[in-house]
C-alpha cells in the first residue's frame, strides 16, 4: 500500500448513544426522573422522525417508546472517548434507579469499519460507571466492502 491508497480509504467511523427503552409510554417521564435533555425521543404510535424531527414515512409508526442522547465525540475518536463523554452526562444524575421496573439502558455504539479502526478499549472505570446505572452495552459492527478497482 502506498501513501496515495491510504488517502483514498474511508476512514472508519463509530458513534456511541445512551438509549432508554421499555419504560413505558412517556419519554417526557424519563426527562423529568433525569433532568437530561434528550437528543431524540418518541412514542408509542408516533411517526418515525430523524433528530432533526424530518417524518420518514417509509418507516412507519414506532413499535416503542423511546428515549436517548447521542455523544457528539469525534466519529474517529477512540471508543474510551464515546463512553466518557456519555458517561459525564450519567455521572451527574443519581436518578437512574428511579426509572420504572423493567426499563432498559444501554450505551449503544456503531462502528462502521474500513481496513482499520480505531482503539476499542474501554476502561475499568468506564465499565464501572455504566454498572454503577445498570447499563447493558451493545455494539454493531458494520463492514464496508472495499471500493473495486477501477478498470
Amino acid at each position: 500500500m502506498n501513501a496515495d491508497d491510504t488517502e483514498s480509504e474511508d476512514p472508519p467511523s463509530m458513534r456511541f448513544s445512551l438509549r432508554i427503552t421499555h419504560f413505558g409510554d412517556d419519554p417526557d417521564a424519563v426527562t423529568h426522573i433525569l433532568r437530561i435533555k434528550p437528543t431524540q425521543s418518541g412514542k408509542v404510535g408516533d411517526p418515525y422522525r430523524l433528530p432533526t424531527g424530518r417524518i420518514i414515512a417509509r418507516r412507519g409508526l414506532l413499535l416503542e417508546s423511546f428515549w436517548h442522547v447521542l455523544g457528539s465525540t469525534s466519529p474517529h475518536a477512540p471508543a474510551s472517548d464515546h463512553i466518557s463523554e456519555l458517561t459525564s452526562v450519567t455521572r451527574a444524575c443519581n436518578s437512574f434507579n428511579e426509572l420504572p421496573a423493567g426499563t432498559r439502558v444501554i450505551f449503544y455504539g456503531t462502528f462502521i469499519a474500513g481496513d482499520y479502526g480505531p482503539d476499542m478499549q474501554i476502561s475499568h472505570s468506564l465499565l464501572i460507571e455504566m454498572a454503577r446505572i445498570g447499563a447493558d452495552f451493545e455494539f454493531n459492527r458494520i463492514q464496508i466492502d472495499p471500493r473495486p478497482d477501477p478498470m
